[in-house]
């Protein structure tokens, strides 16, 4: 079965016109509406970050008092949705884990940013979990990359195009064991003083990121910056 995210539909007379065959002429199926419930007993659906691929759907959640971060996924199947599996992100004694920033998920990928705390250092780390016929396994935690100068990584949002994944600057490429780093891109040193959250999408011949304004009375009425990279052949790097 495929559903239609979209409420709307077209009028009967302009699909008649519009489509040859009245078959092809029939609106598309709704999806079913559904109670989502939190998949890991004392959580509760945040829904600061919520991504979809397919016939799956993934939505953070929030732990009460609890040293975990975490992620439901569910799936659709046939007309009615299921619940799959509570991606979960547990801290290491003495560190502690907030909340999520964003989630994605691909048809065999799913990627959760959090907070994490440690007597040390606040950072954001993102983990990865793969999808294999027995269910969800956590594969890898993406750690802020040791360069210079330093990127702002914040994991703030998370596009994946294939076997990469964009976050902030930041290119990764999939391999066997997980991701790796396999570019950052150049910031534009022109504009205003722009907030260090962007948000980010890339094919396999643009991408494109936007940062948006940190108010800065000394550049009134700019208004942030959208950067688009081109990628110097189809599907490589820029």
């Amino acid at each position: 079965m495929v559903c239609s995210f979209v409420s709307r539909r077209l009028p009967a007379a302009l699909a008649v016109v519009l489509f040859s065959s009245p078959l092809l002429a029939a609106p598309a199926p709704q999806c079913p509406e559904h109670d989502f419930v939190p998949l890991l007993p004392g959580s509760i659906h945040s829904g600061s970050a919520t991504a979809t691929a397919g016939t799956r759907v993934i939505v953070s959640e929030e732990m009460a008092a609890a040293n975990q971060a975490v992620a439901s996924v569910y799936r659709l199947e046939g007309d009615t949705w299921g619940d799959e599996e509570a991606l979960v992100v547990t801290g290491s004694p003495g560190d502690s884990v907030g909340a999520i920033q964003a989630v994605e998920i691909a048809d065999d990928i799913a990627l959760v940013t959090y907070e994490h705390i440690d007597q040390v250092d606040f950072e954001y780390r993102i983990a990865v979990f793969e999808r294999s016929a027995t269910g969800w396994s956590h594969l890898q935690t993406i750690l802020p990359p040791p360069i210079t100068p330093a990127v702002p990584f914040q994991g703030g949002y998370l596009h994946v195009h294939g076997d990469q994944l964009l976050t902030d600057r930041l290119i990764y490429q999939r391999g066997p064991n997980g991701y790796s780093l396999l570019e950052v891109l150049s910031e534009p040193t022109t504009g205003g003083i722009l907030s260090a959250n962007h948000w980010g999408a890339m094919n396999d011949d643009w991408i494109v990121i936007g940062n948006p304004l940190t108010l800065d009375p000394m550049t009134p009425g700019y208004s942030g910056r959208i950067t688009i990279y081109e990628r110097l052949f189809h599907g490589g790097v820029l």
